[in-house]
């Protein structure tokens, strides 16, 4: 391609949406068999296309059936049509004329440093208020053992020192954001901003809001919420005993840190605060 246009190869496709719809596009047409090799290609792409949707889709759907009940026992068929219906019709203007530009924006904004705000939240949410031991204990509970050291590593301690490093090279190397030759105006940033926010400020909201819903001083709420929720465990009334009284083992951030490390408990003794209340 780059030998029939006389340029360099670096200069023949621009990232984006041209390397997947023009460049590997028109690079298939140089294959035996062409026809075929685009479509496979392109199944390939919707493939992954719908199996990004799916999960973006489930997540949104999860949380309306909280609200659902009315629905019938079909609410989970019916919040996933309105949802798709929903998306469609939020979509259709970047099939317009202006959609490239428009597309190119939201890319631009939206899963760059808020996805890995998220990311960063969910691992340390996980991992340093949950627990790695909490969490080998539930995986050995359901499916007979724990995680493997090298994932409880790179999820406790090489995770969040990546995710830290990817937000802020994508702080550092930010640049206004172009299509092609075409400079976006000002106030297009200030949209983009905007969206890329409305991503990652429901998390701090829902935190304050948490927080003004809690009785007692500010250390105490920080106690009741960090802890994990009793009323999560096995049905198994035993097992739901013993499940509880490992919820309430008194833990510091140093004997996480020391399990999500090693793998081994630094505690041994338990204080079980109203186990029989709770249960």
């Amino acid at each position: 391609m780059a030998n029939e246009m006389g340029v360099p190869v670096e200069d023949v496709v621009k990232s984006g949406m041209s390397i997947g719809l023009v460049g590997y596009s028109r690079a298939l047409t140089y294959l035996p068999a062409s026809y075929i090799w685009a479509v496979a290609f392109f199944f390939a792409i919707t493939i992954v296309g719908l199996d990004a949707q799916a999960v973006c889709t489930e997540t949104v759907v999860s949380f309306l059936e909280r609200f659902g009940d009315r629905l019938g026992r079909h609410s989970h068929l019916y919040l996933v049509l309105l949802v798709n219906l929903i998306t469609l019709l939020l979509n259709l203007p970047f099939c317009t004329q202006s959609g490239p530009y428009m597309f190119q924006l939201v890319d631009w904004y939206v899963p760059t440093w808020s996805v890995v705000v998220i990311a960063l939240s969910e691992v340390i949410a996980i991992m340093w208020f949950y627990g790695g031991d909490l969490v080998d204990y539930a995986l050995k509970d359901m499916t007979g053992r724990k995680m493997p050291h090298v994932f409880r590593l790179a999820a406790g301690y090489i995770s969040p020192v990546l995710f830290l490093l990817l937000l802020l090279t994508s702080f550092v190397t930010y640049r206004p954001p172009k299509y092609g030759w075409y400079e976006y105006p000002e106030y297009t940033r200030v949209i983009g901003w905007v969206l890329s926010c409305s991503i990652v400020i429901p998390i701090p909201l829902h935190i304050i809001w948490k927080f003004t819903n809690v009785k007692g001083t500010m250390m105490q709420k920080w106690t009741i919420l960090t802890q994990p929720n009793c009323d999560w465990g096995p049905s198994d009334s035993a097992r739901r005993l013993e499940h509880l009284e490992r919820f309430q083992t008194e833990r510091t951030w140093a004997d996480i840190a020391y399990y999500n490390l090693t793998g081994r408990r630094r505690y041994s003794t338990k204080t079980q605060h109203e186990t029989v209340a709770l249960f």
